[in-house]
């Protein structure tokens, strides 16, 4: 009797792999391998963020201590400002009340004379409470301005003082407002003038 060569064995890969069941714990140990990259990518996420947020955090610190910063300055340069506008304008009314001075001291402007001749066409009835001058120099000569306050009992006695003002001065402006003192009527005035004194 002849034996087979072949001898029956065993094929233990008869059946396909893939249909083979996987171990119970390996769904589990997916699920921790993934659960550990989520925490990681969140971290590195929450790292990057906390970081970026942390620059611009510090960014806006340091630009609110600039603006702050200058703020103040620009308090401090309004006071300046302030400052300056006040003392230009103190040097301006000094400068203003140097010149009036001056000008009632300057050799070319003869005050005593002006006065003398406006004494001269005053007639009876009219009179003088206050008088100011201030000259200055102009292209022309000096040019004065004068102011002349006082009263008068007429009208008439007044107008005639009038022009005989803008007839040796030139552009009179005149006040006129009606008074009362102890039952006795007049009139109190302003008188104001501008002209130019050619130089000689």
């Amino acid at each position: 009797m002849v034996r087979s060569h072949y001898e029956s064995h065993f094929n233990l890969f008869s059946k396909d792999l893939s249909q083979k069941k996987m171990p119970e714990n390996f769904y589990f140990n997916m699920m921790i391998l993934g659960s550990a990259l989520l925490i990681t990518l969140f971290i590195i996420v929450f790292a990057v963020v906390g970081t970026r947020y942390a620059v611009v955090s510090h960014k806006h610190a340091s630009l609110t201590k600039k603006l702050e910063a200058l703020h103040q300055k620009d308090k401090e340069l309004m006071n300046l400002s302030v400052q300056v506008a006040r003392l230009k304008s103190d040097n301006e009314a000094l400068a203003g009340s140097i010149q009036t001075v001056s000008s009632l001291f300057d050799r070319k402007t003869s005050w005593t004379e002006i006065l003398g001749k406006i004494s001269s066409l005053m007639d009876q009835g009219i009179w003088l409470d206050n008088f100011s001058g201030k000259s200055f120099p102009d292209t022309q000569g000096r040019s004065i301005s004068l102011s002349l306050d006082g009263g008068t009992t007429s009208l008439k006695v007044f107008n005639k003082f009038v022009g005989k003002m803008e007839k040796n001065f030139g552009s009179v402006k005149v006040n006129v407002r009606a008074a009362e003192n102890d039952d006795i009527r007049y009139y109190t005035f302003s008188i104001t003038m501008l002209w130019t004194e050619k130089r000689k």
